[in-house]
């Protein structure tokens, strides 16, 4: 996944963004998730929990 571009602030987020060649085109994402979405992935929301520690 070359990086096309150097780092551009995303208008929505205001988060860093690079355009990035995949073998079906070119993608603007996120630096750090990846993502073309803005927010933080799935996976990041999950892992942060409620802020509580686990029954055991």
């Amino acid at each position: 996944m070359p990086i096309d571009s150097a780092p551009q602030v995303c208008p929505q987020c205001q988060r860093p963004t690079v355009l990035v060649s995949h073998a079906w085109g070119r993608q603007w994402v996120h630096l750090g998730t990846w993502r073309p979405q803005c927010g933080a992935p799935p996976w990041a929301v999950r892992a942060a929990g409620s802020g509580t520690r686990p029954f055991g």
